[in-house]
């Protein structure tokens, strides 16, 4: 079978848990836990984004680097 073996779905998760922000719909979510097998927690939508705020790629990192906040969720 392929890469994409259905057993894989019945195994314990071993990704990494952390934040992310991807496009949902015609705005953006922020997940906690979000791999390409688990939805993950989904926190909130983000949209009417200000035209200078930062990437969203750059909120994500800054979640990501504070341990406290992460290891809250565990």
């Amino acid at each position: 079978m392929d890469d994409r073996d259905v057993s894989t779905f019945f195994e314990p998760c071993r990704c990494d848990d952390r934040f992310s922000i991807e496009p949902h719909g015609d705005a953006y979510a922020l997940f906690y836990g979000r791999c390409p097998h688990k939805h993950g927690y989904n926190f909130m939508r983000i949209s009417e984004v200000s035209f200078n705020a930062p990437d969203m790629k750059e909120i994500e990192n800054a979640l990501n680097s504070h341990p406290q906040l992460v290891s809250r969720l565990n």
